[in-house]
């Protein structure tokens, strides 16, 4: 903050002070409305509130006039007073836009002269990037509009005779960025100026269709009659007219160029909500809420707001969305996207993995596929998992992935095998509780021990949906969950049952196929049994091959 604060002050010359969140100065700021601080008084300022805002006091001793929009109304209000090619910097801030101009005697300080919009001039100031308000969001330099980038440029003549008459009109009730005393000061100047004189002066420039007037005012008119919604050819009629009896008349082909620019705006105005939106919907899944979005492009106004769900609306209608049918303004995003496979032409690939009790010698395990070992309590189902790291840890790349031991719990767990030593073992360890998926590596083995639910157990199968998703067709996840003592599914029942390709149950000294889609011995496979001893929790001792047990 006090390296932006030197900036603005070094560079721009601008007249900067300390700004609590509160949007009040740390400091009695009266003299920087006439004299900038030195170098040493920001330093210091910024050495006592190093987290204070950067506000920049406006008008004469900064050389800036700033129009405050609040809400995108106000934006769309003050640039119909701007041509299309108009260019001077604006920074976004939490409610809306500053837009910056080169400072000219004549404003005043004042609310709402413009819909939602107010204006600082000399005994006002705003806040500047980066500061940030009392929720922590931040005001930011539009990218291409950064003050470091682009001069800061006159005020349209037309916006200024409309600002001046605003102001006359308003009183500034808020007093945030507003000194009281200058601004009375103003008014008493004005009130030496008889105010019919100074209503007339500005009433005539603004209503003229004269040089060197016309050509703003005509697109001024243009864009209202645009934004009211009236048929081209007739806003064409309209236009035509008035061009003829404009002095000197103006030409026909530079008025439909002016009715283009308005509509082109318009469109834009439209299309910009439009496609803030979509770009939200695209970085999210599952469900969004009109109210998330009313925050995320910070809506403060009814109006903001009704374009927001108009255009959830139209995105109903286009498919992208729909209706959650649970809560009001709530929609669930449509994803749409689902090509096509060329499965004629495609391999058949299974992956060359060591599976215990020697399933991999009866058994293919395609790639990108999902294993499941449901274990009651000290089955086994941690020393299952280790085993396969052992046998595989030469040939795959291997993640392991625990929510039940830490680092020195993996090494003393591994410390019960004879060989390879722990520090031949091959295996990348991670301390994990949940969202495995987001951490699975497509085309290496990943084991996770073990998949932690303690409510909501249906979810285990979207969970392991996720993963499996996850793997893009590449590698292997071997996933353990909990499950009850001599129960067939583990925590999450049959829903556990249908992404994976392989799923085992222990049970003290029982291993039982639960379900395995492909070929086994040209039989059904599932409820064989393979029976076994654990010794020093680390070495599987068979006690009965794979057999289907007698019914009592």
């Amino acid at each position: 903050m006090l390296k932006s604060a030197l900036w603005y002050l070094e560079h721009m010359n601008f007249s900067v002070i300390p700004i609590k969140k509160n949007k009040k100065p740390f400091i009695k700021w009266t003299e920087y409305q006439k004299t900038l601080p030195t170098r040493e008084q920001v330093k210091d300022w910024w050495t006592h509130y190093p987290n204070a805002n950067i506000g920049i006091v406006t008008g004469e001793v900064s050389g800036i006039d700033v129009i405050d929009c609040d809400s995108e109304d106000g934006k769309s209000a003050l640039e119909e007073f701007l041509p299309d090619s108009f260019i001077t910097p604006v920074s976004k801030t939490p409610k809306g836009w500053h837009y910056y101009f080169r400072h000219k005697d004549g404003l005043a300080n004042g609310v709402r002269v413009l819909t939602d919009c107010d204006i600082r001039t000399t005994g006002g100031y705003i806040i500047a990037p980066p500061s940030q308000n009392g929720n922590n969001i931040p005001y930011n330099w539009i990218e291409n509009l950064k003050i470091s980038k682009v001069q800061i440029s006159d005020m349209p003549d037309m916006l200024f005779d409309i600002l001046i008459q605003g102001a006359l009109l308003t009183e500034a009730h808020s007093s945030e960025h507003i000194n009281k005393d200058t601004l009375n000061s103003y008014k008493r100047g004005l009130d030496k100026k008889p105010a019919t004189s100074l209503q007339q002066n500005a009433t005539i420039r603004n209503i003229s269709f004269d040089e060197p007037g016309r050509d703003d005012m005509l697109f001024h008119l243009a864009n209202h009659l645009v934004k009211s919604g009236m048929p081209i050819i007739t806003i064409e009629k309209y236009l035509s007219f008035i061009g003829q009896n404009c002095s000197p008349p103006y030409p026909e082909k530079e008025l439909k160029i002016k009715i283009n620019s308005a509509l082109d705006r318009s469109k834009k105005r439209k299309l910009g909500v439009t496609d803030e939106i979509k770009n939200i919907i695209s970085a999210t899944n599952g469900y969004i809420s009109a109210t998330y979005l009313y925050n995320s492009l910070q809506c403060a106004t009814s109006s903001e707001k009704s374009g927001v769900r108009t255009v959830l609306s139209r995105l109903v209608e286009e498919g992208l969305l729909e209706k959650s049918g649970t809560r009001a303004g709530e929609y669930r995003i449509v994803d749409g996207i689902c090509e096509s496979e060329d499965w004629k032409n495609t391999t058949i690939n299974s992956v060359d993995i060591w599976l215990p009790f020697e399933l991999n010698e009866m058994i293919d395990i395609p790639a990108g596929s999902v294993i499941l070992v449901a274990g009651s309590q000290d089955a086994g189902k941690s020393a299952l998992l280790m085993n396969i790291v052992r046998e595989n840890m030469n040939k795959w790349a291997i993640n392991y992935f625990s929510s039940e031991i830490n680092a020195a719990g993996f090494k003393n767990r591994i410390s019960l095998f004879d060989e390879p030593f722990y520090d031949d073992w091959k295996v990348k360890f991670y301390v994990r509780m949940h969202n495995f998926a987001d951490v699975i590596k497509p085309g290496e083995l990943n084991i996770i021990d073990y998949l932690e639910i303690h409510n909501n157990f249906f979810k285990v199968g979207e969970y392991l949906a996720d993963i499996f998703e996850k793997l893009k067709g590449k590698g292997v996840a071997i996933v353990a969950i909990q499950k009850d003592p001599y129960k067939n599914y583990g925590r999450g029942g049959s829903f556990c049952e249908e992404k994976p390709v392989l799923s085992l149950a222990l049970d003290f000294g029982v291993c039982r196929i639960n379900k395995f889609k492909g070929e086994f011995r040209n039989q059904n496979p599932r409820g064989m049994e393979y029976h076994y001893k654990l010794l020093h929790g680390s070495a599987f001792v068979m006690v009965k091959h794979w057999h289907k047990p007698v019914k009592l």
